[in-house]
């Protein structure tokens, strides 16, 4: 097989080995990833994910529920 000097000459050199119905996966696989654009949106904080719910969380409250549910946790595990 003869080195190939990009990512496109890399393709069409394993499409030419492959069968007929492989290469027409790949088109449509191709294809689809023609379709898809993926958007990145900047995440938002959970107090801006709540905002408008009207919750009001507070440090103390988070510091309740983590001690409801992990006060009966084992400080030691023993394995």
């Amino acid at each position: 097989m003869i080195v190939a000097t990009s990512v496109k000459d890399s393709l069409l050199g394993i499409l030419e080995e492959l069968p007929l119905e492989s290469q027409q996966e790949i088109l449509y696989f191709a294809r689809l990833l023609q379709m898809v654009k993926i958007v990145k949106c900047p995440r938002q904080s959970l107090e801006g994910l709540c905002a408008d719910l009207n919750i009001n969380i507070t440090e103390a409250d988070i510091k309740e529920a983590r001690k409801e549910m992990f006060g009966n946790f084992p400080k030691e595990i023993e394995i």
